[in-house]
């Protein structure tokens, strides 16, 4: 990789989370940025938020509790008791049914739980591929707006719930602000009429998976949020969920050439990476850049770069200029920091890759590489005289 290559990606890495509070500051609200269970907290004047600001990657304390938040589609019962007994700030609930599992249990426990209900505000947030939509009508996320008013109107049947916030996720790779300010237009009349605490804006801002691609920054959706909220008669606590956004740039496949070969026209560089390690191009059809670890080779044809599952879809990308690759040169997949290791898998008995941190000229192995060993470790042979 060139070193233009990699300040480029290191300085967009290093202000990530700069911007991403830039655009909480822009809202000058109290502010929760909540991904993966983890949160910055930013409030003007605070210490806290001034903390966080400098300190970006650690998770902070907000209004002095850990904020934490757990979300999910089809929680278990054993999910949700277990969210109870180690204190997670908010629960984000999916539907009515959950909300009475919920109640139950925090009950028996004796607590009173802050929840979000998570809202499905039916806007098409023109996401990227289909796939990444989430707030869309016919989402298996969320819940219909007018239940979530009956639920709202009969909230005394959940007395060890503290129904604080709504939560909203209309999709992935944003790049209009108009959908975000759509949703807010389709929920803020019910956060108004039930004395709702806290929005939960969700995420989706885009990242540049191409070399050179624009995307919107997010103070273009921050503006769109301060835009709808500043006339409102009340404030409210605002927490958005930058994950991708933050840690997209700062991931890269390194994978193997096993095999080059042509196939009816086409160039193939078949490598030892594919689907199980980086599921999105199959999945989404994304696309990331692709680069010889070794910079300084002479281009050759058009190549698609195909992994080894037995699968049609397994490419890492199709039609790239690459190097005349040769068996056992290394070549890097960017940006997948975010739903790479996350969401890889053991199809085809693989054993799944590890996990290496980079800090300047230092590594460190953060997740071993798994072994054949560890595939069958769970598996039981069974008696054949039984």
């Amino acid at each position: 990789m060139s070193h233009e290559d990699s300040s480029r990606r290191t300085e967009r890495g290093q202000t990530l989370v700069v911007v991403a509070l830039a655009m909480v500051a822009l809202l000058g609200m109290s502010a929760l940025i909540v991904d993966g269970g983890n949160a910055f907290a930013q409030q003007r004047g605070s210490q806290n938020g001034s903390d966080a600001a400098s300190e970006a990657g650690a998770t902070v304390l907000a209004h002095g509790q850990l904020a934490l938040a757990s979300g999910g589609a089809g929680k278990t019962d054993a999910e949700l008791a277990y969210a109870l007994d180690v204190h997670v700030g908010q629960i984000n609930a999916e539907s009515a049914d959950e909300l009475l599992v919920l109640n139950k249990l925090a009950g028996e426990r004796g607590l009173r739980q802050r929840v979000a209900l998570r809202l499905n505000p039916g806007v098409d947030p023109h996401a990227q591929h289909k796939h990444i939509s989430t707030g869309h009508a016919g989402s298996k996320f969320g819940i219909e707006i007018d239940e979530a008013e009956f639920i709202l109107n009969n909230r005394g049947q959940f007395q060890h719930l503290d129904l604080a916030a709504l939560h909203v996720h209309i999709g992935s790779q944003i790049h209009d602000p108009v959908p975000l300010a759509q949703t807010l237009e389709r929920i803020l009349p019910l956060a108004q009429t039930h004395a709702i605490r806290a929005l939960d804006i969700g995420g989706g801002f885009p990242v540049a998976y191409r070399n050179g691609e624009l995307v919107t920054p997010p103070e273009e959706f921050a503006r769109a949020v301060h835009s709808r909220l500043k006339g409102e008669s009340r404030s409210f606590e605002i927490a958005i969920e930058p994950g991708r956004f933050i840690v997209a740039d700062a991931g890269v496949l390194v994978a193997q050439v096993q095999a080059t070969k042509h196939s009816y026209g086409r160039w193939i560089v078949v490598t030892d990476a594919g689907m199980t390690d980086l599921i999105r191009p199959a999945l989404y059809e994304a696309y990331h850049e692709i680069l010889p670890v070794v910079q300084g080779l002479p281009v050759g044809e058009l190549a698609d770069v195909a992994g080894p599952i037995c699968e049609s879809s397994d490419f890492l990308g199709k039609e790239r200029s690459l190097p005349r690759f040769e068996t056992g040169e290394l070549l890097a997949v960017m940006s997948a920091g975010a739903y790479g290791h996350t969401m890889s898998s053991n199809y085809n008995a693989r054993p799944r890759a590890p996990e290496v941190m980079v800090r300047g000229d230092r590594y460190d192995v953060v997740r071993d590489r798994e072994t054949y060993e560890d595939l069958l470790r769970g598996e039981r042979m069974l008696d054949p005289l039984a």
